[in-house]
């Protein structure tokens, strides 16, 4: 078939040979430049053409419309051109990205994420580690913590980012030595380097009477790019050597953490990190306590689940955290306050706006709420009337289904019941 030849219903099958025996089906097609009988293609499928050309339309006829494929090294923003919808495949970092905004242009790129959040924190816990007096010095971690997709590279002291986006990063040590003279100052620096460099830095006077202790803390929110790196420097103001703590001196060993904030703000609930061993837990779910440890979650797995705790965040608008995670298991996101979607079956009943919801018997997937004194996680926006499971937007209000909502929902009942009477009573007069 030639460059410019128009091919259409084609089909392929495996052929026989000279005495009619059929062949194995191992047919392998190669559209684009470089096939050859004696280099055929790799697969049963390969295209080829240059990094910015489509590979694969797809084309509803009825309404016209059509999305392309395509594969190259590195983000498509700005170099790709495509149509609304088209998915691109960095095949350099192994990210996947959809044309999210505009149609034929080369911007409005999306990168498409997990919901895993991106968080680790190291820190100096082992032994004294000595900062020459005037000399910003690289912080030697020995620990790593909640490391969550492998940022740490605890051999060079360091995070390196994998993907784009908003980072919030705080480093911090203590000094605590009559080294150290009243009024002289101890600073924390985050450095970053890469597609961007800058740093950010923080300083704290010694303080007294005793004249020994000094605290340099620094926080502050990045824009990173993939390849990024992230070091901590300690200096201190002093004539001589000073020392960074470890070892017994925990509470004060120098630490440098770092966590992925969410991709937008668009989000409008409150969530905070909560960890589970269920990979398979997803956004919109509904979680329970887990006994296993501290602060850990898991599917609901029964109809009105008495340890009900919430709903699985999708894009929260602000994000919580503290130091009393459990070590291991996988981050999750749970919604406090605001306004969530939520994964909703209608085994107890269609869901209508304002109706209470709880936990169904399917895991992780809520129902309305009918039971007095049932656990319930809050008020569903909009009703819900399909078959299977659906999705429906609820505000978070947990608590236990109101003895108020039950009588409110009886007395409905009673009324309808009252005027479906009168209405049989007109059509049958007694006799």
């Amino acid at each position: 078939v030639g460059a410019d030849d128009a091919v259409s219903n084609v089909v392929l099958m495996p052929g026989q040979d000279n005495v009619g025996t059929p062949q194995q089906p191992d047919i392998r097609v190669g559209i684009g430049p470089g096939f050859t009988v004696a280099a055929p293609p790799a697969s049963q499928l390969e295209i080829r053409s240059a990094a910015t050309t489509e590979k694969i339309r797809l084309t509803n006829t009825t309404a016209n419309d059509s999305v392309g494929f395509y594969v190259g090294s590195g983000a498509p923003e700005g170099v790709v051109t495509a149509q609304l919808g088209s998915p691109y495949f960095d095949h350099a970092n192994g990210e996947l990205y959809v044309k999210g905004v505009g149609d034929n242009t080369n911007a409005g790129w999306k990168q498409v994420h997990s919901g895993q959040v991106q968080m680790a924190k190291m820190s100096r816990r082992n032994s004294i580690q000595w900062i020459p007096g005037g000399v910003p010095t690289k912080v030697d971690f020995d620990t790593v913590e909640f490391d969550t997709v492998g940022i740490s590279d605890l051999a060079n002291d360091r995070f390196v980012i994998q993907r784009d986006g908003n980072y919030l990063i705080s480093a911090n040590w203590f000094v605590n030595s009559p080294i150290m003279v009243n009024g002289e100052r101890v600073s924390a620096t985050i450095s970053v380097s890469g597609a961007v460099n800058w740093t950010k830095q923080a300083d704290a006077a010694v303080a007294g009477p005793p004249a020994d202790y000094g605290n340099a803390h620094v926080a502050d929110v990045f824009n990173l790019r993939a390849g990024d790196v992230v070091e901590f420097f300690a200096s201190a103001e002093h004539s001589g050597l000073v020392p960074l703590y470890g070892g017994s001196y925990t509470p004060t060993y120098a630490r440098m953490s770092i966590v992925e904030l969410p991709r937008t703000t668009a989000g409008v609930d409150l969530a905070e990190i909560y960890y589970t061993q269920d990979a398979s837990l997803q956004s919109g779910m509904l979680v329970s306590l887990d006994s296993s440890g501290v602060g850990r979650v898991r599917k609901t797995t029964a109809a009105n689940d008495p340890q009900l705790l919430g709903v699985v965040s999708t894009q929260p608008g602000q994000i919580l955290a503290g130091d009393d995670v459990p070590r291991g298991g996988l981050p999750v996101l749970l919604s406090l306050v605001g306004r969530v979607p939520v994964l909703v079956s209608t085994e107890n009943g269609p869901i209508l706006p304002g109706d209470y919801i709880t936990s169904s018997s399917q895991a992780g997937i809520a129902m309305k709420a009918t039971e007095p004194g049932a656990p319930v996680i809050g008020q569903a926006l909009e009703g819900y009337e399909g078959n299977g499971v659906g999705l429906i937007k609820i505000f978070i209000r947990s608590g236990t289904m109101p003895l108020l909502e039950i009588i409110r929902e009886l007395k409905a009942e009673n009324v309808e019941f009252k005027k479906r009477l009168e209405i049989l009573e007109k059509r049958e007069p007694p006799r």
